[in-house]
């Protein structure tokens, strides 16, 4: 239903009662699952993000004493990113080749191997 008034050619659609009504119990239920499945992640994953490459990536590790903040970083931003390539994954198998012509899907590719070469191979 909800692709169907996607692809509706009149917008007078989402005036009627029933569509806004549909909205709001939808919306009420999404709200949160958008809150707890994309934003409280994203957010963690750029503050821890941002933490480890001012501080770690930028200065170095000494590897002879690896500190517990350093890998407990290290450890939230490999599941996280997993958890984001997941999703791009996803979405990458959904829209097919058409993946690859939104500029920002590109963003999401280069902010991911960025954070990869930063965990791997700049350590």
């Amino acid at each position: 239903m909800v692709v169907a008034l996607a692809n509706a050619p009149h917008e007078s659609l989402f005036s009627t009662e029933l569509v806004k009504t549909l909205v709001d119990h939808f919306w009420a239920r999404y709200y949160r699952q958008v809150i707890i499945k994309c934003f409280i992640p994203f957010f963690v994953y750029m503050i821890v993000t941002l933490l480890y490459i001012s501080k770690y990536t930028v200065v170095g590790i000494d590897q002879d004493h690896l500190d517990t903040t350093e890998v407990m970083n290290r450890v939230v931003l490999i599941i996280l990113t997993t958890y984001f390539i997941y999703f791009e994954f996803r979405c990458i198998a959904r829209d097919g080749l058409t993946y690859f012509t939104e500029f920002f899907n590109y963003l999401d590719i280069f902010s991911f191997s960025a954070n990869i070469y930063c965990l791997v191979v700049a350590n």
